[in-house]
């Protein structure tokens, strides 16, 4: 089950940032295992007044652990300019939207937009069996 569905399923689905407690439910591990990760580096946490939130993108990147979001988004934005495109970020009510080549792409964060654009364009060039 990915991050995502298990997101859903506890009916958190849309977050962002979640507290300690919702990232050691999401886990199944205890919170001072949180804390560790939290005080390791490994999870980036956003701190508002006197609480901790951990961004949801840092708990992608530890969990499925495949190429990190950050390197994926920016090999992404240098593929588009290699191909003269103009990525434009802006946001919108629920998040934020890129767009380029005339295809949209949102998502929570500018990162997720990103990479829902190419998405986008990726299943653009697969129904027209040629290039962008």
């Amino acid at each position: 089950m990915s991050l995502r569905e298990r997101l859903k399923e506890l009916g958190w689905d849309g977050k962002a940032l979640l507290t300690p407690n919702q990232v050691a439910a999401l886990l199944e591990v205890g919170r001072p295992a949180v804390e560790d990760l939290m005080r390791r580096g490994l999870l980036r946490v956003v701190r508002m007044g006197s609480k901790s939130y951990i961004t949801l993108a840092s708990l992608e990147e530890l969990v499925e652990g495949a190429v990190p979001r950050r390197r994926a988004v920016w090999l992404t934005l240098r593929l588009l300019e290699r191909l003269g495109a103009r990525v434009e970020l802006a946001t919108h009510p629920e998040g934020y939207t890129a767009r380029a080549l005339g295809e949209e792409g949102r998502g929570l964060t500018p990162e997720e937009a990103v990479l829902a654009l190419a998405d986008r364009l990726a299943g653009e060039v697969e129904r027209e069996g040629g290039d962008l």
